[in-house]
């Protein structure tokens, strides 16, 4: 058994045999080339499938702010007309306050109603002091958390000037758009709307650049375009971790994520108001699941060709080398023979190339000894 063992070699094992020293080599070759193509080929589709999430990514992040922009001059535009109301304009005039404030409720309230705003507020400026009045809420948002957060916008328009902005109040992200009452030079009051941006908006957004938007604040999701319940806790944790990771690699690196068994590439962005970060941001997700399934139906196609290719090489260079060796084998033999003192095999000669020269040679050689 030892003696066995001590005979036997990897290299002398291959040298006893032409066969292996060519066959090993020339498919070992081939198995490389197929695997290497089969690698840059997966490579260069995953490549072009990341990119093209990637440059739907850029598109819609551009349109997000184009649409969050338009957004904000449509509501100017909108609540720019409760300035000309009539009403309005005289109840800005009075100098009783009991009066001013039950007259300016009720105008409030239709303009709240009519123009679908969330919230509305007028900010009373009247010798010096600032009141607050008239104040609506439709969707159960804190009027004093609104108040102080859109203070910095209601400052602008003191001086004569419209202002907008983006704020939270709780869990809801608004626009905020603050007018002037009065003259523009020293103005009556502000009048101040919010809008709650909510899954309507989300759908817009999502109509236009064919991508998945999610508002966050508060580490709540507060509107998205995905069915996602806002008190789908795990989700929220999820899409808030990606979030966080997003940003701690590059607001420009996407990664992907999986929401519900769908396949997605997400970017996000904080969103920002006059007065810096308001702890509200958005995720943008470029569904590639389509994408992915073609990439995986590729894969298979590739490695089964590449199966049936490889399969297909080696059997035919063993088919060559066994016709190859055929001949050298059948001269191993007769010169066996001859070692045996059989001067009467021959070798048949099928050629005229080296091999075929040697094995008339031989049969020269023998037919001289004889």
């Amino acid at each position: 058994m030892n003696t066995l063992k001590s005979n036997f070699s990897i290299p002398s094992f291959f040298g006893r045999s032409f066969q292996l020293k060519v066959l090993l080599p020339v498919a070992g070759v081939t198995t490389l080339l197929v695997v290497a193509t089969l690698f840059i080929v997966n490579k260069r589709f995953s490549d072009h499938v990341n990119s093209s999430a990637m440059e739907q990514l850029d598109t819609a992040e551009r349109v997000f702010r184009k649409t969050l922009d338009s957004k904000s001059k449509e509501l100017v535009t909108q609540y720019r007309s409760v300035l000309n109301e009539p009403r309005l304009r005289a109840v800005t005039k009075q100098s009783d306050f009991e009066t001013l404030k039950y007259s300016l409720g009720e105008i409030i309230q239709e303009a709240v109603t009519e123009n679908r705003a969330s919230i509305a507020s007028f900010t009373f400026f009247r010798n010096g002091t600032r009141q607050q009045m008239g104040s609506n809420s439709l969707d159960g948002i804190d009027e004093s958390r609104f108040l102080a957060n859109a203070a910095p916008t209601i400052s602008q328009a003191v001086q004569g000037q419209i202002a907008t902005d983006t704020i939270t109040v709780e869990n809801s992200i608004l626009q905020v758009v603050s007018l002037p009452v009065g003259s523009d030079v020293e103005p009556a009051g502000v009048l101040t709307f919010g809008v709650k941006i909510d899954a309507a908006l989300a759908l817009d957004i999502h109509q236009l650049t064919q991508s998945e938007v999610v508002f966050i604040a508060n580490d709540k999701i507060t509107a998205s375009s995905l069915h996602i319940a806002e008190t789908d806790r795990l989700t929220t944790r999820m899409l808030n971790s990606s979030l966080n990771e997003i940003h701690r690699l590059s607001q420009k690196t996407p990664i992907a994520m999986e929401i519900e068994k769908e396949h997605f590439l997400g970017r996000s962005s904080k969103l920002f108001s006059s007065h810096g970060d308001v702890g509200a941001g958005y995720l943008l997700l470029s569904s590639n699941e389509k994408a992915l399934q073609n990439l995986h139906e590729m894969q298979q196609l590739l490695f089964l060709t590449g199966i049936i290719g490889l399969g297909a090489g080696l059997l035919l260079i063993w088919l060559v080398v066994s016709r190859i060796t055929a001949p050298l084998i059948e001269l191993q033999n007769a010169a066996e023979a001859v070692g045996n003192d059989d001067f009467s095999r021959q070798v048949e000669v099928n050629s005229g190339d080296e091999v075929g020269r040697l094995a008339k040679s031989f049969n020269q050689m023998v037919f001289n000894v004889k």
